[in-house]
């Protein structure tokens, strides 16, 4: 009997944790333009964050032209399986850099990969990053909060 391979709550999971690393992500670069903004007069935190975008150039089709026409006779057969198998092979390597870039293999413009603490010693290094930079964050507004609202003797 056929068992599909993955469960619709470990789908959902899978989905989540692709969604968070885009979010940190955008929120990387959301920050990024705040700064080269003028702060109106709030207390703002620099950003110092340096997290380790995952970047995936898009494959190159054109110079390798038989196997190209390979992977599109199974497109064209409704082999589907088969031909997203044989796409892979045109996939790049993922790189790593502080700089953000788009990731071909799932169609993000930018992605963070932080949700796996345990397993992996970047996940850690930037879950700590983004909540000591919310923790710095919450801390300077109550205290331009308090600042505003202090009497003057």
């Amino acid at each position: 009997p056929y068992c599909s391979p993955i469960s619709s709550s470990q789908l959902i999971v899978t989905e989540m944790m692709i969604l968070a690393g885009e979010a940190i992500g955008k929120w990387q670069q959301l920050q990024l333009m705040q700064d080269d903004n003028e702060s109106d007069g709030c207390a703002q935190l620099p950003n110092g964050l340096e997290l380790p975008f995952r970047r995936q150039p898009a494959p190159d089709f054109k110079s390798r032209e038989t196997e190209t026409r390979q992977m599109n006779f199974l497109f064209d057969m409704n082999k589907r399986y088969p031909h997203a198998w044989y796409a892979r092979r045109f996939f790049n390597k993922v790189a790593v850099s502080e700089n953000p870039g788009p990731h071909f293999g799932m169609g993000l413009d930018c992605y963070v990969q932080w949700s796996s603490p345990i397993r992996r010693l970047t996940d850690l290094q930037v879950n700590v990053l983004s909540l000591f930079w919310g923790f710095a964050f919450l801390f300077l507004k109550a205290a331009e909060h308090v600042y505003n609202h202090m009497a003057v003797f």
